[in-house]
């Protein structure tokens, strides 16, 4: 994750000289993936395997360069790379039983996102709702966190969305996620941008990721949980300038629950973007980028 791995100490003091790798976004699902012999689901040619090559980067680490001896292991990532780090932290915190492997997943926190924009200027979408995760299920194998998919016997495929499985993950984790988050507006719910038409759903959309990120709090008994949510309309555009909640980056708020400077009630660091009748968007949001990685960061 390209954010915790600034190297500037005034910038990161928290982790600028920690062991950085990553894991670059190029098997197309969501890095959870099990497909070794494609087959109809997969047209005969795509290889959907990115939770292989998770599997193959962490043994390579700790064969060749002690990732087994580490102390803590932050296991995050991006976008798509949040989506499949969060889903794949306790079979990382397994793999390596000596660390204490500490999920810190940025913009991919998503729930059953099932009622897209149909409004004036609406854009197609991609969707990515339970029901579509059904089929995805099915094209990319999907590995998932047992305990969830124990728990949904019936549809395990909701277990790849973070809302679903937060209830059921053995690891400490901070989300890191944007309540209005541009990506899952256009690319998942066709909102071409945020204007007059779009403001009521947008409105919405932020009511919803806000109630359901403030819930992980207590999603887990004997498991740590912190969040830090900011009300910009962007995606995975966090560091260290911007944006601030509390006065607090998400780099010092990470770095601060990490520790366990915090106490449960300021565990959930986040605005108050959607009660009201408008959004109230944080005036330090910045103009972002999006990206699709997935990384480890480790003090030995």
């Amino acid at each position: 994750m390209v954010q915790f791995q600034e190297d500037d100490e005034e910038r990161n003091p928290g982790f600028f000289d920690w062991n950085h790798v990553f894991i670059m976004y190029c098997t197309g699902d969501l890095h959870l993936g099990t497909v070794e012999t494609p087959g109809d689901d997969q047209w005969g040619w795509a290889y959907f395997s990115g939770a292989l090559v998770v599997g193959a980067v962490l043994e390579d680490l700790s064969t060749n360069h002690d990732l087994d001896q580490a102390e803590t292991v932050i296991w995050s990532g991006d976008s798509a790379g949040g989506i499949g780090s969060a889903a794949l932290v306790d079979h990382v915190s397994q793999t390596l039983p000596s660390a204490h492997v500490v999920g810190a997943p940025i913009a991919g926190f998503y729930w059953n996102n099932s009622q897209p924009y149909s409004g004036p200027g609406n854009v197609s979408y991609v969707p990515f709702d339970t029901e579509a995760f059904r089929g995805y299920a099915d094209m990319w194998q999907l590995r998932l966190p047992s305990a969830c998919t124990a728990a949904w016997a019936n549809q395990p495929w909701v277990c790849a969305l973070l809302n679903f499985s937060i209830p059921f993950l053995e690891s400490d984790m901070f989300v890191i996620e944007f309540e209005t988050d541009s990506v899952q507006l256009y690319l998942h719910d066709g909102v071409p941008e945020y204007n007059a038409d779009t403001a009521p759903f947008v409105l919405g959309f932020g009511k919803i990721m806000a109630d359901a990120l403030s819930a992980t709090a207590a999603s887990v008994s004997g498991a740590r949980r912190g969040v830090f949510g900011a009300a910009c309309f962007e995606h995975t555009s966090f560091d260290a300038a911007y944006p601030f909640v509390n006065g607090a980056n998400f780099l010092q708020a990470f770095a601060s629950w990490l520790s366990g400077g915090t106490n449960d009630s300021s565990a959930l660091l986040m605005d108050d973007c959607c009660s009201g009748d408008s959004v109230q968007f944080n005036p330090t949001c910045p103009q972002g980028r999006s990206l699709g990685r997935l990384g480890l960061a480790a003090r030995c």
